[in-house]
Parts: structure tokens; C-alpha cells; sequence
């Protein structure tokens, strides 16, 4: 077997590989290796990728074709090689591979847009339980340890304050629990019961128009009191303040809005 390819990885350098082995209709496997441990392959045939798969050197399950490729899209570092002659072990791609990148590139931008990167400090995340039919998982110490401190609720910097460990340690631990699908983002909701508080001061405040007030606010918003995301409380208490004509009930408003995000230990 033969290398035929060698590199350094780095911003659209994927992309562009996979084409030009498409349009060279080779035969064989694609290795890429981050420095944070992860390794993916990426099988040709006669120029066709016919698989993809991801996950931390040793065994344990894996992120595979597109879920896998849109990943690695955002690596913006890590080395490369090409072995020519490899057989892929099973074929999961039949699509074209213009099709399958646009895939991948959509997802990757849609776990973006809900989390602003796929895995950071500000990350919210959530355990899953191991799908059916899956084997022994293995994983790292830490990883383990993370898994019990995620609770849908604590960014990963949060979780790192309350361990007093730096978060860069936790955000690979963090990444290897992801990409082994023990892990998912996780949209930190507001407690119900400060819209209820909120709605009922306001009421307090100006009269039963305060409760239209707050009602109008969340479906401008396109959010329900038993819903609204922590991310949108600031944006909402914008809108509630914008509604309230008199400086001093805008004032009385803003002391008893912080005063609830102090009492719900909301941060903002």
C-alpha cells in the first residue's frame, strides 16, 4: 500500500481533498488524525466515498458518513494521509459526494446556529443513554466523570468553575463523549415559575393589561411560558420593557427582573 497523499490540515483543506480524490477516481482510505486523539476514515472507491467513520483512537462506537463529516468540516487542524488500495469495510454512501458535503455542511451549520460551535466552553450538554444494540462503550476517566456532571442545565465553563479545573480539559473530554453519542446540546430552559412571577408583577404594576402584556411578548418571540430558552429571557425582558410607557414603571421593572434572575439564579 502506498501513500500517495500527506498533510496538515487546516480551514477548507477538506473540502477540496475530497474532490480532488473524486476526480482522480481513486481507490483506498483517507486518514485523518486531530491532536486531541480523534481519528476518522474516509473510504474511496474508483472515486466514490463509500464510508465514513469517526471516533477516539481505540475501540468504542463512532460517529459515521454524514453525522461524522460534518465534524470533521469544522477541524481546523490535524494531519492527513491518503493509502491507496485500502477496501472499505462496508458501503453506507451511495449519494454523490457534492450531496453528501451539502448534507454535512447544512448540519454543521445547524448544530452552529444552536450552539454557537459544535463543542465550547459555553456549551450546554445532556447525558444519553446508549442506543439498543450497542455494544461495550469505552471511554476515558474523565469522560466518565463528565457524563455524571451534565444536567442540561451547566456550560461546560460552569461545570470547569465548579471543579476548578481549566476548560480546554473538559471540552476534549466533552468532544469524545459527543462524538461517541453518549452526549447532546442541551437548551437550558427558564424555570416556568419566573414568567409566572414576572407576569404576576407586572400585573401588580400596571393592571390586568400586564398579563396581555407578557402573553403578547412570547408569541412575538415565538415562545411559550413553559418554554422560553434561557438565551431568549433578555431579548423577552426587551420586549416587556419596550411595552411600559412610564419611566417609572421601567425602572420598577428592571429592579424586579434582576431581582428574579438573582432569586432563579439566572445569569445573563
Amino acid at each position: 500500500m502506498r501513500y500517495l497523499l500527506k498533510g496538515e490540515l487546516a480551514e477548507g483543506v477538506l473540502p477540496n481533498l475530497l474532490q480532488y480524490l473524486a476526480q482522480s477516481s481513486v481507490s483506498g482510505c483517507l486518514e485523518l488524525r486531530h491532536p486531541d486523539g480523534f481519528q476518522a476514515y474516509l473510504f474511496f472507491m474508483s472515486g466514490a466515498l463509500h464510508h465514513i467513520s469517526l471516533g477516539r483512537a481505540g475501540p468504542g462506537r463512532l460517529q459515521r458518513d454524514v453525522a461524522a463529516l460534518a465534524v470533521l468540516l469544522g477541524w481546523q487542524k490535524g494531519r492527513f494521509q491518503f493509502r491507496e488500495g485500502v477496501k472499505s469495510p462496508i458501503q453506507t454512501i451511495e449519494k454523490p459526494l457534492e450531496n453528501v458535503l451539502l448534507e454535512a455542511a447544512r448540519l454543521a451549520d445547524e448544530e452552529a446556529h444552536a450552539t454557537g460551535e459544535l463543542i465550547h466552553a459555553g456549551s450546554v450538554l445532556r447525558a444519553k443513554p446508549p442506543a439498543s444494540g450497542e455494544g461495550q462503550v469505552m471511554m476515558s476517566v474523565a469522560g466518565l466523570q463528565l457524563l455524571s456532571a451534565f444536567n442540561g442545565v451547566d456550560s461546560l465553563a460552569e461545570i470547569a468553575a465548579r471543579w476548578g479545573t481549566p476548560p480546554a480539559s473538559l471540552i476534549t473530554a466533552a468532544q469524545e463523549l459527543f462524538l461517541q453519542n453518549l452526549a447532546e446540546p442541551s437548551v437550558a430552559i427558564i424555570a416556568p415559575e419566573l414568567i409566572g412571577d414576572l407576569k404576576r408583577f407586572l400585573v401588580q404594576l400596571v393592571g390586568p393589561v400586564g398579563q396581555i402584556i407578557v402573553e403578547d411578548s412570547l408569541q412575538e418571540l415565538n415562545l411559550t411560558e413553559e418554554a422560553v430558552p434561557q438565551r431568549a429571557l433578555a431579548e423577552l425582558a426587551g420586549v416587556l420593557r419596550g411595552e411600559l410607557q412610564r419611566p417609572a414603571w421601567r425602572a420598577a421593572f428592571e429592579r424586579h427582573f434582576r431581582q428574579l434572575c438573582q432569586h432563579y439564579e439566572v445569569s445573563l
